[in-house]
């Protein structure tokens, strides 16, 4: 942990190299067997710690409409933590995976547990075909955790159809159609006088063993070897037919397109042991494409500062589009944002540096020729910038309102949806007074709008908040339906008689939204009573419609509502009371 909190100290202390420094080729140090691996870590490790630096049902729906995982890229898919098929529901409950059959609602019953000894499942993916389960395995034999992905083949629940072990945690994924994606990290930890420990990574696909061998391993020169990151391949309905891509490194901040993978590792540069750590920080791009059988050859660009995260990044008509923060964090007046775009070859095409002085970046979110950027440091500047011709980007208009977004959702071409928390001005300093949603208008890019505002307060004895702050993953939008709906906490605590009385209440909240009249609070969907019933398990997870019924699951219950009166039609305790 000091390790860790030291080298990320260190990051956001360093400032920042030129953005001009950009590596055309693969990555280029070749490793060719044991040695030459030993000797990258012993070099750096030499330096590294002397300088103390530590870092079955069948799925029979008849054509159903219902809602998908909220993604960055459309056809894009992530997993999550509840997922359904238009009939039915899965989510990973402890050690087991819970599948409850919820389309038409009248007739909702659980219909299946998956249970697991040693594998604790925490995401899932699902089609029509295939449920894919993401979780953690412990291996009684040598007292070590791995990652474990269970494919089942929707027809037979008794037998998985394929399993595959993986050395470390996975760092992100992604689906699409039938390939799956799978970014994992094993943490190294180099000791000289202990050859294991440099043990390569290995993946095992069913009953066959496969091995990472030294000359698969690439490695770029400044970077910290930390972690063997592998990006695997795997097509899921011959796991045999698998690749994977492996080097030095980390994995910050992940963006993938249909073509290539995008990961951001931070960086810094180390010397000698008689040299001072370079105070010059930068974030390495690496960009791998996978469209093609096997994995194609990697290209690398080094950036001013640090990528907040994957909304960050994005790909269109071959140009890489990246913004980053760069500066001594806890000095605002030092902290700038800036805007690169890249070619295919990741060959600089244009950049704008010093975007808003003295704040930080929040939020950002690229649409076509269009990139939308918040920042904050006592009110919230919302940029338009304008990218159709790549080599001439420009910011067209600047908004500055109260509070900041720190999630942005299209609404359409020219209106966007900011999610993220009202502020207020105390004394010298800027807190936080609730949640706050934006309706931003975009029509006139030169003189963007805050059309509408819908803010949740809250005061000195309470507190608000929502995950969807935080994770995308976790807001149901739906412009037909007019729906926006995410999860929501409350607490609140008053003083009666003496004593502080703690009132906590955690629910669904659902509002229409328009053009015409904004944001309309339409119910609060709870699954216990906060005044008297514990929560414990029935915090609501997520929400998602199947046609007109709107389902919100909590880890001991889904209830179903209608789409239009938001009376509750049923409801299914998954632990049987």
């Amino acid at each position: 942990m000091k390790r860790f909190f030291l080298t990320f100290l260190l990051i956001l202390t360093i400032p920042l190299l030129s953005c001009e420094r950009q590596i055309k080729k693969d990555l280029n140090i070749g490793i060719k067997n044991k040695k030459d691996l030993t000797e990258i870590f012993e070099r750096y490790h030499n330096v590294y710690y002397q300088n103390d630096i530590a870092i079955r049902e069948v799925n029979n729906k008849e054509d159903a409409d219902y809602s998908r995982t909220n993604t960055q890229v459309t056809g894009i898919d992530e997993d999550d933590i509840v997922k359904t098929d238009g009939t039915y529901i899965y989510m990973p409950l402890n050690n087991e995976i819970i599948i409850s059959k919820v389309y038409p609602a009248d007739d909702m019953k659980l219909v299946k547990k998956l249970s697991y000894d040693n594998f604790y499942p925490y995401s899932v993916y699902v089609d029509d075909n295939y449920l894919v389960v993401i979780g953690t395995y412990y291996n009684e034999t040598d007292k070590q955790s791995y990652t474990k992905v269970i494919v089942y083949d929707k027809t037979n629940y008794n037998k998985p159809k394929d399993i595959i072990v993986i050395e470390g945690y996975i760092v992100t994924s992604r689906k699409i159609d039938d390939v799956l994606l799978l970014v994992s990290n094993k943490t190294v930890f180099f000791n000289p006088k202990d050859e294991d420990s440099l043990k390569l990574p290995e993946l095992k696909v069913n009953n066959d063993r496969y091995k990472i061998d030294y000359p698969d391993i690439h490695y770029q020169s400044g970077t910290i070897p930390e972690s063997f990151v592998t990006i695997h391949k795997f097509t899921l309905s011959d796991l045999k037919d698998h690749k994977s891509y492996t080097y030095l490194g980390s994995a910050n901040q992940v963006y993938v397109s249909y073509n290539n993978i995008y990961i951001a590792q931070y960086q810094y540069e180390f010397h000698s042991l008689q040299e001072k750590i370079n105070d010059k920080n930068e974030t390495g791009i690496m960009k791998i494409s996978y469209a093609d059988h096997n994995f194609g050859e990697s290209k690398n660009v080094y950036v001013k500062g640090y990528v907040n995260n994957q909304f960050s990044m994005d790909e269109y008509q071959n140009t890489f589009r990246v913004v980053t923060t760069s500066g001594r964090l806890w000095e605002n007046n030092n902290i700038e944002n800036n805007l690169y775009l890249f070619d295919e070859n990741l060959k600089l095409i244009s950049k704008i540096e010093g975007i808003a002085k003295g704040e930080r970046l929040q939020s950002a979110r690229f649409f076509d020729n269009r990139i939308y950027l918040v920042t904050f440091k006592q009110v919230d500047p919302f940029f338009v910038i304008e990218v159709s011709n790549p080599k001439k980007p420009k910011i067209l208009g600047v908004l500055k309102i109260p509070g900041y977004s720190t999630y942005l959702h299209p609404y359409d071409d020219n209106h966007i949806i900011g999610f993220g928390f009202e502020t207020k001005t105390v004394g010298d300093s800027t807190v936080t007074a609730g949640i706050k949603l934006t309706m931003f208008n975009v029509i006139e890019p030169q003189n963007p709008k805050a059309l509408f505002n819908e803010v949740i307060t809250f005061n000195e004895s309470s507190y608000v908040f929502s995950e969807v702050c935080y994770n995308h993953r976790a807001l149901l939008f739906d412009k037909d339906k007019n729906i926006i709906a995410f999860p929501f906490v409350f607490n609140n605590s008053i003083l009666k008689d003496g004593y502080y009385q703690h009132f906590y209440r955690q629910s669904y909240k659902v509002y229409h939204v328009n053009l015409d009249s904004g944001f309309k609070f339409m119910t609060d969907i709870s699954h216990f009573d906060g005044e008297k019933g514990n929560p414990n398990g029935l915090e609501i997870l997520r929400g998602l419609y199947i046609d007109n019924i709107l389902y919100t699951v909590s880890h001991k219950k889904i209830q179903a509502h209608d789409l239009m009166t938001y009376n509750k039609l049923a409801e299914l305790y998954i632990d049987g009371k």
